[in-house]
């Protein structure tokens, strides 16, 4: 994807386009135990820095108008937004941008016979962003076993402890992946248990 992020140590937010062009729309989102922060930026260069100011609702308006911005009929904006809601503003920090459409019909390539007069192909990437504070929480919870707040980071937990280990110290790095053991065989176990009911 073109767009990349980058978290500075106090948690604001560096975009770049790497093909140069300009980064168009983003919404930085952040839902922090249901505290709920965005910021919405046109970004007319290939660089710049967003941080999340406080707002209270998810930005359902601002993305829906994105959406139609780029084509989509309003029906069309608001399925979209509804079938990734959930996904798209579960607990964490993200990023999402419309994926150019060069680059969406340069992989996806779409031929329709007869050709009609007009096409609106609208990808909306997500990126996931692992701030300052979450790595000190995932951190604390490794080190001092807590299995309720590292079952808060679902299907993150893996990459984000992977980032913690790579410039931890020996003696924690050995702690971190025993109690990764603990939690990945509870979760199996947790698994087992519901195939087999």
């Amino acid at each position: 994807m073109p767009i990349a992020a980058t978290v500075g140590a106090g948690g604001d937010v560096e975009l770049r386009n790497s093909a140069g062009d300009a980064i168009g729309d983003v919404v930085v989102f952040a839902n922090d135990r249901g505290r709920l922060q965005y910021e919405v930026r046109h970004q007319a260069g290939a660089a710049g820095a967003i941080d999340p100011a406080v707002s209270g609702r998810e930005p359902t308006v601002e993305l829906h108008a994105m959406l139609v911005g780029q084509g989509l009929y309003a029906d069309e904006a608001t399925a979209m937004v509804n079938t990734w809601r959930d996904s798209w503003f579960e607990p964490g920090t993200r990023i999402f941008y419309v994926v150019p459409r060069r680059l969406v019909d340069s992989v996806l390539p779409l031929a329709i016979q007869p050709r009609p007069d007009d096409v609106a192909r609208v990808f909306v990437a997500r990126t996931e962003l692992v701030m300052p504070q979450a790595l000190a929480d995932v951190k604390r919870a490794l080190l001092t076993g807590d299995a309720d707040a590292l079952d808060a980071y679902g299907r993150f937990l893996d990459p984000i402890a992977r980032r913690i280990s790579a410039t931890a110290s020996p003696a924690e790095r050995a702690a971190i992946e025993s109690q990764l053991q603990r939690t990945y065989s509870v979760s199996a176990a947790v698994v087992d248990r519901c195939i087999a009911s």
